[in-house]
């Protein structure tokens, strides 16, 4: 969690209670008393071996855009492929805001 220079504060994180398959954003404008606003980076549902997501890092920039970097597992992937890598997602507050589509 941080605070931006705006006043917010933002939280990434794993939004389910067993796995790593959904990785949320949320923001909160009275110091995490409450999460007004929550959009999901990235979620699997899939019933077996769903895409893990974890270690997520979040900055924010000069523009005040939001840039996020995390870590990915493909579990699906057969067990000799590469199945780890990073992503980077850029984003702002108000792509937050509009919530899950």
């Amino acid at each position: 969690m941080r605070s931006l220079k705006n006043g917010l504060w933002v939280l990434v994180y794993n939004d389910t209670e067993r796995g790593r398959h959904s990785l949320a954003v949320s923001l909160s404008d009275d110091e995490g008393r409450t999460w007004k606003w929550t959009r999901h980076v990235e979620r699997d549902d899939a019933d077996e071996e769903p895409t893990s997501f974890h270690y997520p890092s979040l900055w924010e920039a000069r523009d005040g855009t939001l840039h996020l970097t995390y870590s990915y597992f493909v579990n699906s992937l057969p067990r000799d492929a590469p199945r780890k890598s990073i992503k980077h997602a850029h984003f702002d507050v108000d792509w937050i805001k509009q919530g899950d589509r």
